[in-house]
């Protein structure tokens, strides 16, 4: 916090334009600081400048997100604030959860034509209204699955090969197998058991 304050009570430095680089030093000083936000809406945000509170519009474009604690510096005089860069972000927290914020509005695309891009972390979460992976190869290595769905429907036109330790299948309604032809071998015991058994 201290070394934050220290930064607000100097001249932020930004050569964007060249008019700005010709403005007196005096006036540099008092057209731009650095201020933490204390409450963030859609397109504005209050800002807590050196010795006093603003509502800074906010002029940071995407993929950037404020949110409440982020140092930002912000450019104006008067009545008339603009928030246009962020200096620090403050770590969004949820529930147990520390969360680093990226929004965006737009679509993003990450390319690697020559290369590789690697996703790693602790945990990660992907989620939206549809998610498509369209790969030639597609490789899954992890010590547990679990998938919870409502629906899952399954087009294999090849060859599908199984291979585990132990198989166990629940069902708790009716359960239809339908194949031109069964082949089971077992190396020990088999057991049916039924209310009803019917081989036809």
């Amino acid at each position: 916090m201290q070394a934050m304050q220290a930064m607000s009570a100097a001249p932020v430095a930004l050569s964007a334009s060249p008019a700005i680089d010709r403005l007196p030093a005096q006036y540099a000083a008092d057209l731009f600081h650095v201020g933490q936000v204390l409450v963030c809406a859609d397109d504005w945000a209050l800002v807590d400048l050196p010795g006093r509170q603003t509502h800074a519009r906010i002029a940071i474009p995407p993929p950037h997100a404020l949110a409440c604690g982020d140092w930002v510096v912000v450019v104006g005089r008067e009545s008339q604030w603009y928030a246009v860069g962020i200096v620090a972000t403050e770590h969004r927290k949820t529930a147990d959860k520390t969360l680093t914020f990226l929004a965006t509005q737009d679509t993003v695309a990450f390319h690697a034509p020559h290369g590789c891009i690697t996703l790693a972390a602790r945990q990660m979460s992907l989620s939206g209204q549809a998610v498509a992976i369209v790969s030639k190869t597609l490789r899954m290595t992890a010590t547990s699955c679990l998938l919870h769905c409502v629906t899952v429907n399954q087009w294999v036109a090849g060859l599908v090969s199984q291979t585990v330790g132990r198989l166990y299948q629940g069902v708790t309604g009716d359960y239809h197998h339908h194949s031109q032809s069964i082949v089971e071998r077992a190396e020990g015991q088999v057991t049916i058991k039924g209310d009803r058994i019917h081989l036809n």
